[in-house]
């Protein structure tokens, strides 16, 4: 029994011999993994571009609606005909200094304050306004 154990112990603790790989192994195998990183970059700048596309235009992220805080002394449908805000547009193509540009001409509007709520498809605009006599 001793002399079985012997022999079996010899056989696992062989070492496999390493087989010496061409030049031509080496190469392929290099351009081999080459290949599959140039695969993959240029598969996820695909995938990237056709996201942003669909994104911009899709209906998803058109605004959904126009919410205005701080007017007390203004009408909300003045400001509305300033901002110029068309439903249609996709909220990340507002240009949203030109927009409080716009509405800073009102003669009440010290100062206006626009923003993205992209989770309730929102364009939020705070409006402080000008206090008389000051």
């Amino acid at each position: 029994m001793a002399s079985r154990y012997r022999v079996r112990r010899q056989r696992r603790g062989r070492k496999l011999r390493k087989q010496k790989e061409t030049w031509l192994q080496r190469w392929g195998a290099r351009l081999g993994k080459g290949l599959l990183s140039a695969a993959t970059v240029a598969s996820l700048t695909f995938l990237g571009f056709n996201a942003y596309r669909y994104f911009q235009h899709s209906g998803q992220l058109n605004v959904g609606e126009v919410k205005i805080m701080g007017c007390m002394n203004i009408v909300e449908s003045e400001l509305l005909d300033l901002a110029k805000v068309d439903f249609r547009s996709n909220l990340f193509n507002l240009d949203l200094q030109e927009v409080s540009s716009r509405l800073a001409q009102h003669p009440w509007v010290e100062k206006a304050k626009v923003h993205r709520d992209v989770s309730g498809k929102a364009l939020i605009i705070e409006v402080r306004e000008r206090v008389p006599g000051l």
